[in-house]
């Protein structure tokens, strides 16, 4: 599966979850790493074998990087390439273009609300994250103009359940 996200500031970060893993590269544009000019070949250099063409495929926008981390299921704790950090803080800029990524549904729920610029239902996003099957009702709560039947192709795509 892969995922994306753009913040429209300049900031994005892909993921590709498979059966190798799990690979994500971002790039935050006001971040010390991008202030640095890091050559990108730099964060891949480590890569595992079976996330290298995740370094040339031009959807991931390989040349604009900050971070790129990757876990194998063979791995206890995820990993990176030997690139110089500086010593303050989040340099790369992935612990905030990844905050709303924790688990935790109040986290989710306060950065949607403000990316957004409205309230949001904790409680329809404590659903999603139970996995509950999704409901005109549920759908509506979280995106009045949109429902279960109007999503219906991209549901079945990501194979999410849906309440008939």
């Amino acid at each position: 599966m892969l995922g994306s996200m753009r913040n429209g500031e300049g900031d994005e970060f892909f993921a590709l979850l498979n059966s190798h893993g799990a690979f994500l590269k971002g790039f935050v544009h006001d971040s010390l790493m991008a202030a640095a000019s890091v050559r990108s070949d730099c964060f891949y250099r480590d890569l595992p074998r079976q996330f290298e063409e995740c370094s040339r495929e031009p959807a991931f926008v390989p040349d604009n990087v900050t971070f790129c981390i990757w876990r194998c299921p063979d791995m206890p704790a995820w990993s990176h390439s030997k690139v110089d950090f500086p010593a303050l803080g989040d340099a790369d800029g992935s612990s905030s273009l990844l905050s709303m990524l924790d688990g935790v549904p109040q986290t989710y729920a306060a950065w949607a609300s403000e990316y957004y610029e409205r309230d949001l239902s904790l409680k329809a996003i404590e659903a999603l994250y139970q996995h509950q099957p999704l409901t005109d009702d549920l759908v509506a709560t979280l995106n009045p103009s949109s429902s279960a039947r109007l999503l219906n192709k991209e549901i079945s795509e990501i194979g999410y359940p849906v309440r008939q």
